[in-house]
């Protein structure tokens, strides 16, 4: 199994995994159940183009890395923007 993740309509990259998080008192991200969540952390690749809040764009070489997007409608600090995903089943 695997997430599509979505950004503005288009899919911007594909996770081998998916954690639901909130922001704690502490100011730390915290894992919860997805009905609790202010937005997700994926792996995606570095070198996938994802535009911040300033119209930036985070460009890395690399492998895979753990990014953070808020959930539509939630705004998460720290994340990179807002973002949905789609999970979809493997192929044989």
């Amino acid at each position: 199994m695997s997430y599509r993740v979505m950004q503005d309509g288009r899919e911007i990259g594909v996770s081998p995994t998916i954690v639901h998080i909130f922001l704690g008192d502490n100011g730390a991200y915290q894992e919860c159940p997805p009905d609790e969540a202010e937005g997700f952390c994926v792996k995606l690749p570095p070198d996938t183009q994802m535009p911040l809040e300033d119209g930036t764009a985070v460009v890395e070489p690399g492998a895979l890395r753990d990014t953070v997007f808020s959930l539509p409608g939630k705004k998460l600090p720290g994340a990179v923007g807002e973002a949905a995903y789609k999970m979809q089943e493997e192929t044989p």
